[in-house]
C-alpha cells in the first residue's frame, strides 16, 4: 500500500475493534467505499458528511476510539503538522476524517520523496562515491526504492538504463569503456534483465 507502519497498525486495530463491520455500528464505509482500501476515492467533505450523519451511539464511540488510536500512533513531523498547526487540526474527534486526512498527507509526502529520489538518480555522480562500484550499486538501489510509489514503479529496464548511465560517467581504462559499451549493446538487444553489475 505504501503506508507507513502506524497506518498499517491502525487498519489492524479497525479489524480488532470491529470498526469495519457492516451495519449501523460500522464506520469504515463512506459513500459505499471502504476507507482502508478506497481511501483515495474519499474526500474530506464526504468524511465530514459521514460524521454528521452518524447517529448510532456505538458507531460514534467507535469513531472516537479510532481517532484516539490514530492520534496516539502519530509522532514526529506528521503529528506536528496535523495537530500543531491550527489550520490542519481536525475539528472533531472523528477517526474516519483523521484517517482520510492522514492518507492524503502521507501519499503527498511519499510522492514528494519519490520526485526527490528520482531527481537524485538523474543527477547521480559516481565521483561522490569515489567510483566504488558496490557503494554505487547500494546507493542506486536505495534511490530506486525511494523513487517507487504505489502509483509509480521503477521497472527493471529503467533501473538498468540508469545504472549503465552512471557507469558510463566513470573514467576508467579503455577496458572499462569497452565493457560499458558492450552492456549498452546487450541492453538494446534485450539480454540484460538485472540492474546489478555483478549479475550482468
Amino acid at each position: 500500500t505504501g503506508f507507513p507502519p502506524f497506518l498499517t497498525d491502525a487498519r489492524v486495530r479497525a479489524r480488532e475493534g470491529r470498526w469495519d463491520v457492516n451495519g449501523p455500528t460500522g464506520i469504515c464505509t463512506v459513500n459505499d467505499r471502504n476507507i482502508c482500501t478506497n481511501y483515495h476515492d474519499i474526500t474530506e467533505a464526504q468524511a465530514t458528511a459521514a460524521f454528521n450523519n452518524r447517529l448510532n451511539d456505538r458507531a460514534v464511540q467507535n469513531a472516537k476510539a479510532f481517532f484516539r488510536a490514530l492520534k496516539q500512533s502519530i509522532t514526529g513531523t506528521i503529528h506536528a503538522t496535523l495537530f500543531g498547526q491550527f489550520a490542519n487540526a481536525p475539528e472533531n474527534e472523528d477517526g474516519v476524517f483523521l484517517w482520510i486526512r492522514l492518507t492524503k498527507f502521507t501519499i503527498t509526502s511519499s510522492f514528494h520523496l519519490s520526485v526527490t529520489a528520482f531527481q537524485e538518480i538523474l543527477e547521480f555522480s559516481p565521483e561522490a562515491h569515489k567510483f566504488h562500484i558496490p557503494t554505487i550499486n547500494t546507493k542506486l538501489l536505495n534511490l530506486f526504492v525511494l523513487a517507487t510509489t504505489p502509483h509509480r514503479q521503477v521497472q527493471d529496464a529503467e533501473r538498468i538504463q540508469h545504472t549503465v548511465t552512471v557507469y558510463s560517467c566513470i573514467q576508467q581504462p579503455q577496458s572499462w569503456a569497452t565493457w560499458v559499451a558492450h552492456q549498452v549493446d546487450r541492453i538494446e538487444e534485450g539480454h540484460v534483465v538485472n540492474h546489478q553489475v555483478d549479475r550482468i
